[in-house]
């Protein structure tokens, strides 16, 4: 009889370990699974952002983006809206009300794709009608040490187009093609 209450006691020992190793584990997972949702949301904020941008009003300072943000009906005015860095926490203004977006943040860059270019850290002068706007802005984040996960995050995010340049209208042919003189020129 000694012997199996020997027995079960090293059972129910191991038995707890086991537990104890299980709820840790699921405490680890569950951590990091909350931080993938931050991660997660803020660059859902970002790509919304940035879809919604009004052409030709991206603004770098320093690690700030600056640019204006489509209103939420077509009569509302265009929204403001920056992203920042503040004491390790990403941060997006709006009409002075700051909203924090991802703590643990070490360091945010931004680069703008042209086309025909690629890759710059700067943007067109705002001056200069000539200068081609961007196509894209890819956001870089990188995540301070001590959060978990560590490393760069990267979103990458197509920019609206500019509106088309109104001017007359070149007439076309029933093929297709432009053709001076009229819509349809027809010989009869």
């Amino acid at each position: 009889m000694l012997v199996s209450l020997a027995l079960f006691a090293l059972i129910s020992l191991g038995g707890l370990a086991l537990v104890d190793t299980v709820l840790r584990a699921q405490q680890q997972l569950g951590g990091r699974l909350d931080r993938l949702g931050e991660m997660q949301r803020a660059m859902l904020f970002v790509t919304r952002d940035l879809e919604q941008s009004e052409p030709g009003t991206l603004a770098v300072a320093g690690e700030a983006l600056r640019f204006e943000r489509h209103g939420t009906s077509p009569l509302a005015p265009a929204l403001p809206v920056i992203y920042g860095l503040r004491d390790g926490v990403l941060v997006r203004g709006t009409d002075g009300a700051d909203q924090r977006v991802l703590p643990g943040v070490a360091a945010v860059r931004w680069r703008f794709f042209y086309a025909g270019e690629g890759w710059r850290e700067d943007l067109p002068d705002p001056d200069d009608r000539r200068a081609p706007p961007p196509r894209a802005v890819a956001l870089e984040l990188d995540m301070a040490n001590g959060t978990a996960p560590t490393g760069t995050l990267r979103r990458v995010v197509e920019l609206p187009l500019p509106p088309p340049q109104s001017g007359p209208a070149e007439p076309i042919t029933p093929n297709g093609s432009p053709e001076s003189g009229g819509l349809l020129n027809r010989a009869t």
